[in-house]
């Protein structure tokens, strides 16, 4: 590591330490009902992924402070478009989108909708501005808008306080690949995903984090996207796009699957499953649950807002040359984030038919999208690269 960099790096440890040690104790108190044993194949991609991330950290390690924090302010807007999409679509979207449509059915649409959203607030009203000002961090960015260093000061809490809250989450989807792939222990799997990711980061700074961001999005999205034809292809529902041939899922769903139908299969955990109808499953609203329109636009729009206020969001806009980079960085990220929104229904939808069985279901909702895989008999070198990309996304949020 350059020399130079020994001061920033003990600069930005300790904040490091204070958001990462509060996130991995709380994610390694959670409980999961998924149950993981050691999967050779799936290993094997895991942990070589791993081994590129550190491997691109220090071969792409910061030489001065412009480096480690803004990437020198030398990133393409497609680049820095895949690093966006790659930051954004965190454990959250990649496991927890599909989880989310799996449970709430239509309901769970209005996340996709804020979530998306609020790049378009960020496009419109703050991705050249941000830029414009050239700082490193959103607390700098406010502090010198408003001449005050309280408002510096308080911008800064802020941002520690949301990015605790944001990398339990991930934390959580990084012990539950882990767990599944290799029959770690849940709370040991989150204690490694977070030494692996301090290690690259303190490496390389924001440059090396942006070139993994970028790596790391072809990985997520490769990942996510062959699993699905494989399913749709299988299961005859239009493969050659199964984002638009899901909607006969869906009809199935609503109607149910008699066991006498030719779609009645043997899962590979051995259970035999069909599909009750369940028509509230394509209901817009519901108000006997509570899911109102009034409570869908509620939740889109808290989103949207929120997800403009999002510091390894606002981030991404001072690694790029110039204001006008940054807003097309935003238009590059909305179009690699729409195409995991656009395929996340399909894989919710397979999931509940699949799981219709109340004890493959009870599994881990939260981790449906690599269990629609394996109920699918997806082959398992595919289904631990769909958990390989998981961890992948986990890994790009909280570096980011």
């Amino acid at each position: 590591i350059h020399t130079a960099n020994i001061p920033t790096m003990k600069k930005i440890f300790l904040p490091l330490l204070l958001i990462m040690i509060p996130a991995v104790l709380s994610a390694a108190s959670g409980v999961t009902e998924l149950e993981g044993s050691f999967k050779l194949g799936p290993s094997i991609i895991l942990i070589t992924i791993l081994c590129l991330f550190v491997l691109v950290g220090i071969a792409f390690r910061a030489k001065d402070t412009n480096d480690f924090y803004a990437a020198g302010r030398g990133i393409s807007r497609v680049g820095s478009g895949m690093a966006i999409a790659s930051n954004w679509m965190s454990a959250a979207s990649f496991l927890g989108m599909a989880a989310l449509m799996y449970g709430s059915g239509y309901h769970g649409l209005s996340y996709v909708v804020g979530w998306t959203g609020g790049y378009v607030l960020l496009l419109i009203l703050m991705a050249g501005q941000i830029r414009k000002y050239g700082k490193y961090t959103a607390a700098d960015f406010i502090g010198d808008r408003y001449y005050s260093q309280s408002l510096r000061a308080v911008a800064a809490i802020i941002a520690i306080l949301i990015s605790i809250s944001y990398c339990v989450g991930q934390f959580g989807g990084i012990g539950l690949m882990f767990k599944w792939v290799m029959g770690v222990p849940y709370a040991w799997s989150v204690v490694i995903g977070g030494t692996v990711v301090l290690a690259y980061t303190l490496i390389s700074g924001m440059l090396g984090v942006t070139k993994n961001m970028q790596i790391q999005y072809v990985i997520i999205i490769i990942s996510f996207i062959i699993p699905l034809f494989i399913l749709a292809f299988k299961f005859d529902y239009f493969w050659l796009l199964p984002q638009i041939g899901y909607g006969a899922v869906v009809s199935d769903i609503v109607t149910g699957i008699p066991l006498a139908e030719t779609k009645q299969l043997v899962n590979s955990l051995g259970h035999e499953y069909a599909m009750v109808p369940a028509p509230e499953y394509a209901m817009p609203f519901d108000p006997a649950t509570g899911q109102t329109f009034y409570q869908w636009i509620a939740i889109s729009f808290s989103l949207m807002v929120g997800t403009a206020g999002l510091p390894h969001v606002i981030q991404r806009f001072y690694v790029v040359p110039k204001s006008s980079d940054a807003r097309w960085s935003v238009v590059w990220g909305l179009f690699f984030i729409c195409i995991l929104y656009w395929s996340a229904p399909a894989y919710a939808a397979f999931g509940k038919v699949f799981s219709a069985n109340p004890e493959v279901g009870s599994l881990a909702k939260d981790a449906i999208v690599v269990y629609t895989a394996q109920l699918g008999n997806v082959h398992p070198l595919i289904v631990g690269l769909l958990a390989a990309g998981g961890v992948s996304a986990a890994f790009s949020t909280v570096s980011g």
